[in-house]
């Protein structure tokens, strides 16, 4: 409730009381409990290398295959600079869920941006592009995309 009233700092106090509650053996409760752990442990880290990023994605493969929790897990390998296949895995399940998320459709052309892929990084980033009008400027300012702003499919992707 308070994510939907944009209330982002209780939003987080209640995902840290939620996940230190605990399940009491409930798999269940145990699985809902690790999607706001795993989102809590990428707020939590300071490096790429701290091990907050692999400590959500492992916590994230056993929470719910949501939306937001496949989000975060694709955004947690993103992160670490290692697995970028799986970190497209991840973000395609997650905008398979919805499909309308500009933010997954923009970090999955990230990924494929960071792996050499300009093919589907420019047609992530048009999808991202067409569903919210504002990652257009955002793109040309962002640095993951640097070696492909004179190229003519981020061009089309952003037009």
């Amino acid at each position: 409730a308070y994510s939907m009233k944009g209330d982002k700092a209780k939003m987080e106090e209640y995902l840290q009381k939620a996940s230190n509650l605990g399940a009491d053996n409930n798999p269940q409760v145990t699985a809902l409990i690790n999607g706001a752990k795993g989102y809590l442990a990428i707020k939590a880290a300071k490096a790429r290398d701290d091990g907050k990023y692999k400590e959500a994605e492992d916590i994230l493969g056993s929470a719910p295959q949501t939306n937001p929790n496949l989000y975060n897990k694709g955004l947690a390998q993103l992160l670490q600079g290692v697995n970028y296949d799986g970190a497209i895995a991840s973000l395609t399940s997650a905008a398979q869920k919805n499909p309308n998320d500009a933010w997954t459709q923009y970090v999955t052309a990230i990924a494929y941006s960071r792996k050499g892929d300009e093919g589907n990084m420019s047609a992530a980033l048009k999808k991202a592009c067409e569903l919210d009008n504002s990652l257009k400027a955002k793109a040309l300012k962002d640095v993951e995309f640097d070696r492909y702003k004179n190229n003519q499919p981020f061009k089309d992707a952003i037009k």
